[in-house]
Order: structure tokens, then sequence, then C-alpha cells
């Protein structure tokens, strides 16, 4: 797999799985921190619901334009000479 193909889905798949943890535990933290901060915090319920929502309307979409480009990388990437291959190695992959 061609090294930049496999970062991308390295990030992806990171991306991927922190935008599904924060769906499934964000009802817990705001219990915690309801717990913590008591009713009267209301900013502090507004600044992290906008966390969640930016990070769960970034995290999912970047995360899977990321294998995109994982997949455009991986063709693209095979179809360029590498520098330590030589033209006769390149005629006979090709053939």
């Amino acid at each position: 797999m061609h090294p930049a193909a496999k970062r991308c889905v390295q990030w992806s798949v990171g991306l991927l799985v922190l935008g599904t943890l924060t769906l499934v535990f964000r009802p817990e933290i705001y219990t915690v921190f309801s717990r913590l901060a008591g009713p009267e915090s209301e900013i502090g319920y507004t600044l992290l619901n906008t966390a969640f929502t930016f990070a769960q309307a970034t995290l999912f979409p970047v995360g899977s334009a990321l294998i995109g480009a994982a997949v455009v990388i991986q063709v693209l990437g095979g179809q360029v000479r590498r520098p330590w291959e030589s033209a006769d190695q390149d005629r006979n992959r090709n053939a």
C-alpha cells in the first residue's frame, strides 16, 4: 500500500472512531457535566453542545473523504514509476 494512502486510512479510521465515540457517549457526558456544574450552567451546556455538534458535523465527513483520498492515491500511486526500479522492471510490470 502506498505510504500516503496508508496514512489517510489510519487517520480516517481514527476520525470515524472518535466521531462514533462522541455520538455514543454524548448523553453520559451531559449527565456527568450536569452533576458537576449544577443547574445554573447554561453557558457551559451551550459550549458543550456547540463542541459536540461541530465534532459530529466534521469528523464523519472528513473521515469518509480521507477514505476516498486513500483510494485515489492508491490507484494513481500505482501508475507512477518508482525511482528504485529500472526501466526494464517498469516495462515488465506493465506488460
